[in-house]
């Protein structure tokens, strides 16, 4: 498994979020992540996870129901499948940005 830590932002939002692709890197992971939990074995499913409320799920469209309501951690999720091999860890996504609300991605809050 490869795991990110990623900042999302949003408007007054700041999320601290690990991004993890479900693909087994050696075979003892391969029965609990392919075989017995179903992840597939190309490595598509990326469980993000809310680092702060510890809420999970590799599916982007579930986070309305988790609580999370329905635009920064479903865009930001989308996003993160898509480029997941593309964003460095600690890397922020930020979702204004992507949906061209603003012209320059927000600066990480986590840098000195």
């Amino acid at each position: 498994m490869t795991c990110k830590v990623i900042e999302i932002r949003d408007r007054g939002t700041h999320i601290e979020a690990m991004a993890i692709r479900m693909k087994a890197d050696n075979p003892n992971q391969v029965y609990g992540i392919h075989e017995r939990s179903g992840h597939p074995v190309d490595g598509s499913s990326i469980v993000l996870m809310h680092l702060d409320s510890l809420k999970a799920t590799n599916d982007p469209y579930e986070w309305p129901s988790l609580g999370m309501g329905p635009r920064t951690m479903v865009e930001a999720h989308n996003f993160i499948i898509d480029y997941f091999d593309e964003i460095a860890d600690g890397e922020v996504v930020d979702v204004e940005y992507l949906l061209g609300e603003t012209k320059a991605p927000k600066v990480s809050e986590n840098l000195p």
